[in-house]
């Protein structure tokens, strides 16, 4: 304990007991947790023994202004979901955390694809699922092919789309446009260099090309 720093009000002090006890009751209860080191901070309600919310932290209850922030920042979560009218809120702080980086208006977002991931395999939602969601929604989209592109894929719009043909020499050939045109499309949105991003969809124009060749072989074979 500090040496004494002000002196509370009684309201304050009332206030400060209130928060204590429901942090007491169980970390479990994370958004309690949370909403009460909140109040004890903004309201400086530490300020009569200790000289700041982080000596207040250590001092009381063995955590860093880091991890007292965490619960917070995990409340303050579990507070957007609910007005974003959410029919549920993470069920761990650990959870929360992995929404508390985003931006408050994409947290609503990646809650929604953490329960839907869960949901296809019949299972409550798990932090790792959380995670990817949070992941999934700040990634930037990836880069469509032009015109092009999509004209020389004979209008589809995938390599997926194509069956794959039956001579043996041309199935090899396919198998490895197939693979390169995957590499690019995996490749491509992770870098920030433009000109070998253009150099990247120019090679899937020419792949493409070729497999339209490819797939005009195998329907005239098969007339």
């Amino acid at each position: 304990m500090n040496s004494p720093q002000e002196t509370l009000t009684e309201l304050e002090q009332s206030k400060l007991a209130q928060c204590e006890r429901t942090i007491s009751k169980g970390l479990a209860q994370f958004v309690d947790v949370g909403n009460a080191l909140l109040e004890i901070r903004d309201q400086r309600l530490y300020r009569a023994e200790y000289k700041n919310f982080d000596s207040y932290c250590r001092a009381k209850w063995g955590w860093s202004y880091q991890r007292s922030n965490q619960y917070i920042a995990s409340a303050n979560v579990a507070k957007t979901l609910t007005t974003a009218g959410c029919e549920s809120v993470p069920a761990s702080e650990r959870q929360a955390r992995e929404l508390s980086t985003l931006p408050p208006d994409k947290q609503p977002e990646a809650w929604s694809r953490a329960n839907e991931m869960a949901a296809k395999e019949n299972r409550p939602v798990e932090t790792h699922d959380v995670r990817e969601a949070a992941k999934a929604v700040t990634e930037p989209p990836r880069k469509t092919y032009d015109a092009e592109f999509v004209e020389a894929m004979g209008g589809v719009k995938s390599v997926e789309e194509f069956t794959a043909p039956s001579n043996a020499l041309d199935l090899g050939r396919y198998n490895g446009c197939k693979g390169r045109m995957a590499e690019i499309e995996e490749t491509a949105p992770l870098i920030n260099d433009t000109k070998l991003i253009d150099d990247l969809y120019h090679q899937a124009n020419g792949l493409a090309a070729f497999l339209r060749q490819l797939k005009t072989k195998r329907t005239q074979a098969a007339a």
